[in-house]
């Protein structure tokens, strides 16, 4: 009995002894179940983390290329805008040139047909001044005034033929000097003017007085006029206003300035422009007056178109008061012109 009891107790020694390995094998198991698992886990983490450290990675790498990208992109529109600039630049820097090549053709064509103009008009104006000349000094002046010489001479008048004679050379003389010019200072004009119609004092058959006014504010040496653009009106009194055998005429010139003008008044109290133009007075050189009328007309035209002015003439009849009859004015209007 007590054999079998040792031997049971031995049995069940053996028995726990195996119990206790079979659990410590489980446990052993169980915590290299764990430890395997704990791997496992650790190779997922591990394995995640490298993908997310890769998809970082990529991720940079993707957005360095992208702003590698963009940086080439920039660049290539800042090549292509500077580029576009330069070629703005140098197609204004080209309209520009060419516009301004333009413009100072334009100036040196518009420059030249200035020049051109102008001289075209000064040879229209000198040519009227010639044209001019040879109507105060046609032939039949000329031999009028030879004439009235001869006739004083015959008379055995030779003071007032010298006289006469005198006068005549003195304006040919006057008005020679002074057709060469396109001005002349009023002073010479005034001359001019006297010497006319002291020579025509004495060779018309109607007898006349004259007298000249200007305003003190006109200095004749300076104030310039064009040469011979009284005397036409003043022929013109004397030849077909006066009536044969009438007494007391006279022819008044008045001369004054009004806004930058130069006003010359010529009066005279024969028959009036419109009786003489009608016929009460029917003379054979009323043509020759409207071509002298006419080229006036034209000599103020050009004058107008050289000084930008407004020069011009009217002629009135005027009813004078001291002996009833018509007279005429002709109001002359000239650009005030003065060298001082």
């Amino acid at each position: 009995i007590a054999l079998l009891n040792l031997e049971n107790e031995r049995k069940q020694s053996n028995l726990d002894r195996l119990n206790q390995l079979n659990h410590l094998s489980e446990l052993q198991l169980q915590q290299s179940l764990m430890e395997n698992l704990n791997y496992q886990q650790s190779l997922q983490l591990a394995e995640t983390e490298k993908e997310k450290q890769q998809s970082k990675i990529q991720l940079l790498i993707l957005n360095e290329e992208m702003y590698k990208q963009s940086r080439l992109q920039a660049q290539r529109l800042n090549r292509l805008f500077s580029i576009g600039y330069i070629i703005i630049i140098v197609a204004l820097a080209i309209t520009a040139f060419l516009i301004l090549l333009a413009f100072r053709n334009k100036k040196e064509k518009e420059k030249a047909l200035l020049k051109q103009t102008a001289a075209d008009l000064n040879r229209q104006l000198m040519e009227m001044h010639m044209k001019a000349l040879n109507f105060q000094l046609n032939p039949h002046f000329i031999f009028n005034c030879v004439h009235s010489v001869e006739y004083l001479l015959k008379e055995s008048k030779v003071k007032e033929s010298m006289v006469c004679l005198r006068k005549f050379s003195n304006l040919t003389r006057l008005m020679l000097e002074s057709m060469s010019k396109q001005d002349i200072p009023l002073e010479k004009e005034l001359e001019i003017v006297k010497a006319y119609m002291d020579l025509k004092q004495t060779r018309s058959a109607n007898p006349f007085t004259y007298v000249i006014e200007q305003d003190p504010a006109i200095d004749v040496k300076t104030t310039l006029v064009p040469p011979l653009i009284l005397q036409p009106f003043i022929e013109n009194s004397i030849k077909h206003g006066f009536i044969d055998g009438e007494e007391t005429y006279k022819i008044s010139i008045r001369l004054h300035t009004d806004n930058n003008m130069l006003l010359c008044d010529i009066t005279d109290n024969g028959i009036g422009y419109t009786a003489s133009r009608n016929g009460i007075k029917r003379v054979s050189g009323f043509k020759k007056e409207s071509l002298g009328l006419k080229l006036t007309e034209d000599r103020l035209r050009v004058i107008n178109q050289m000084k930008f002015s407004k020069a011009s003439f009217t002629i009135q009849d005027l009813q004078t008061k001291d002996i009833g009859l018509n007279g005429t004015i002709v109001s002359l209007s000239l650009p005030y012109i003065s060298v001082a």
